[in-house]
């Protein structure tokens, strides 16, 4: 298919799209399953009164298209192949889930990904725990809280290994209690239990007041803060890995985090995550859908200013040749966009700024927070760090790597003592250290080391290959040649010195053989803006959720993804905000391979179809 005529060097051309029913703006997962929900259905699957009937009317499916700012499918689902390594996809992205997830891994099945999942290793009691320079191990933390390198107050120490159970039977009394029981009911399929436990933590959760204030109308930091010391605070931050506490989301929506994760493992697709929009992509192709990659929507409005609805004028940037626009037409526009690509966006429209509700969206938008995150892989000629008596899952550190990951491999996962070529997520940053690394993002980059397995030596930072290029064949530049997909970026040598000497330390050895490659990828750059997002305190997510779906009742523009769920930083946010836009504003039925026990879809708008 090619999207943009004509060849390098000639004058800026606007070139037209063929007018289209559904336009989806965004190829993450959230705007890959839309379109794809939207191109496979047939009016069989549509309520009586659905908007979309008009649009199916002497026609067997609709048109659809999805455009990509980036020349690649997935958004921040990005798995990358290791050239050395076999049999394993690294995840730059999201990179895991719990089966209780039912519209994730239900879709995983639907897709034929099923044998593809498997077990993702988290904190194992060998791991290592590396804070205030001593080298703990998880299991002492709970065994032997005495060792640990903080001033506890009163009976913190002794409770140090069920602190945030703590917290979170403070300020929802018989929280613990409650979780267990749901849990048990879950795991037993015990659906209409299942329901009545959840609106009753729900009813409690907006009851329960800490220093005179619901959850609601505080964060997580702050609930934290109020009822520990300071010491077993950054105990818990650092121990987790995780700095995403100090963003300062929704305390409402930690604890949801907390209530509906089950005590069970996580999973992932040992191919890459990124097989799930993949699929999905797929599918929709093989429906007749359109893909346009490299477009950067700039702006749009509504043909005619006059009426209510559409269609609209999409006005796009293409990437691969700088000053080439591309111009569509579409009846309805789905916009799978994060906050931060929407604020992109030219703002002085009928959507942004309507005359009566100029307020609404902009409220709606400023009420959600951005999570930066940064991922730095390291491929090494040996797991060395398995000499420290570590194998898989997670180690944490105070140092700014924060917290590193043993990645599971094929061979390695079957065969712990097996070695080789291995990868290490040497760091995951959520918070206050992303802007260390950042300071690390220029300069020379790293030339990598020789790899015994390759012939010619050093990979010289392409050791990381996109674990799918089949895809980049839907779209051409400007002169005819394939947009192959871009790689995540090659890391500096700073970087990697910097990461190298960390993982070292806080694994106590003194000599490690050097990384032959290293990639990472920053996801505070555009279009992104955050790796995830978080409701602030305040926010009224139990309308904004529903609202943002369709913002303005008389136009025929809806907006979906993670960032506007009740599931943020989940693939499974981004899919309910989808599915729930679907059904509520554009009359699809309850789809045949989703389980609609135990599947929740996030607050839901009274349905337009009903």
């Amino acid at each position: 298919m090619s999207v943009v005529s004509g060849v390098r060097g000639e004058p800026p051309l606007a070139d037209a799209i063929p007018e289209v029913d559904v336009a989806v703006i965004g190829a993450g997962v959230a705007g890959c399953y839309t379109a794809w929900r939207l191109q496979t259905l047939t009016g069989k699957q549509l309520e009586g009164s659905s908007p979309l009937r008009a649009l199916l009317a002497g026609k067997d499916r609709l048109k659809v298209a999805l455009f990509e700012y980036s020349d690649r499918i997935g958004g921040r689902l990005w798995s990358a192949a290791v050239n050395g390594v076999s049999d394993v996809c690294v995840e730059f992205g999201g990179m895991r889930f719990y089966k209780q997830m039912h519209i994730v891994s239900s879709l995983i099945e639907t897709l034929g990904l099923g044998p593809y999942v498997m077990e993702f290793p988290g904190a194992e009691p060998e791991n290592v725990v590396h804070i205030r320079g001593r080298h703990l191990r998880r299991k002492q933390i709970a065994e032997h809280p005495g060792v640990l390198p903080y001033r506890f107050q009163g009976l913190e120490r002794e409770r140090s290994s069920a602190l945030t159970q703590f917290v979170c039977d403070t300020a929802i009394p018989g929280f613990g209690a409650l979780r267990g029981n749901y849990a048990r009911a879950f795991e037993q399929q015990e659906w209409e239990k299942v329901r009545q436990l959840g609106d009753e933590y729900e009813a409690r959760k907006r009851t329960a007041k800490v220093a005179g204030r619901t959850t609601y109308e505080m964060s997580w930091w702050e609930l934290q803060m109020l009822l520990l010391s300071h010491e077993a605070f950054e105990f818990l931050v650092v121990t987790s890995g995780y700095d995403v506490t100090t963003t300062n989301g929704n305390a409402a929506h930690a604890l949801d985090e907390i209530f509906y994760a089950p005590d069970k493992p996580f999973y992932h697709l040992s191919n890459g995550f990124e097989m799930l929009p993949d699929a999905l992509h797929r599918e929709f192709h093989e429906h007749g859908g359109a893909t346009y990659l490299l477009h950067e929507l700039r702006r749009f409005d509504k043909a005619n200013a006059e009426t209510a609805g559409g269609p609209y004028d999409l006005h796009f940037q293409c990437r691969d040749v700088a000053g080439r626009r591309a111009n569509a037409r579409a009846k309805m526009v789905v916009l799978a966009m994060p906050v931060h690509a929407l604020q992109l966006l030219e703002q002085h429209n009928f959507f942004f700024r309507p005359p009566e509700r100029q307020a609404t969206l902009a409220a709606a938008m400023n009420a959600v927070l951005r999570v930066p995150a940064f991922k730095l892989f390291l491929a090494y000629d040996q797991p060395w760090w398995q000499a420290s008596g570590v194998q898989r899952g997670q180690s944490v550190t105070d140092l700014p790597v924060r917290q590193c990951y043993y990645w599971p491999l094929g061979a390695q996962a079957r065969e712990p003592e097996a070695h080789g070529n291995a990868i290490l997520m040497a760091t995951y940053n959520s918070g206050n250290a992303v802007p260390y690394w950042a300071g690390l993002q220029n300069g020379p980059l790293f030339n990598g080391a020789a790899d015994p397995t390759v012939a010619g030596g050093p990979f010289r930072g392409r050791a990381f290959a996109h674990v799918n290029r089949a895809w980049a064949r839907c779209n051409r530049t400007a002169s005819g040649a394939e947009a192959y997909h871009e790689l995540p970026r090659t890391a500096t040598r700073s970087m990697v010195e910097r990461a190298h000497a960390h993982i070292m330390e806080m694994h106590g050895v003194t000599y490690a053989p050097p990384p032959y490659d290293a990639h990472f990828q920053d996801w505070t750059v555009d279009p992104y803006g955050a790796g995830w997002h978080q409701w602030k305190a305040y926010a009224h997510e139990h309308e904004l959720i529903p609202y943002m779906q369709q913002p303005l009742d008389e136009e025929q523009v809806f907006v979906v993804g993670e960032c506007w769920s009740n599931g943020q930083g989940w693939v499974q946010g981004a899919l309910n905000t989808s599915e729930a836009m679907l059904q509520d504003v554009l009359g699809l039925k309850w789809p045949a391979w989703l389980p609609e026990g135990g599947t929740w879809l996030g607050p839901r708008r009274k349905s337009a179809t009903a």
